[in-house]
């Protein structure tokens, strides 16, 4: 594995777990990467990823086992970093102006 150079100060959080989630009971950020030029959500996918005409992703691990969802890796991503968002936001107090996203 390689290893990543991140500016100083930043730091990395692996499989950080959310209480709160826009429409689960809770959810987990695979990783949250947190810079000087902003804070990064990941969403990591192993094995295969596709999506079919119907508009269904489906993500096949290495034993061949298959999920099935209607939610992309991206707008996975998007709803933790919502959730995140929320979390921080009652901490600190920041606003939405403070804040943005893109995918």
């Amino acid at each position: 594995m390689g290893k990543c150079q991140l500016p100083k100060p930043s730091f990395a959080l692996h499989s950080l777990e959310l209480p709160e989630h826009e429409y689960k009971k809770c959810g987990e950020i695979d990783f949250v990467v947190a810079t000087a030029a902003g804070w990064f959500v990941l969403e990591v996918k192993g094995g295969r990823v596709t999506c079919g005409k119907d508009g269904l992703w489906r993500f096949t691990n290495k034993w061949g086992e298959t999920t099935t969802t209607n939610k992309s890796p991206v707008e996975q991503a998007r709803s933790a970093f919502f959730g995140l968002r929320k979390k921080i936001g009652a901490k600190t107090g920041l606003d939405d102006l403070a804040w943005r996203c893109n995918a």
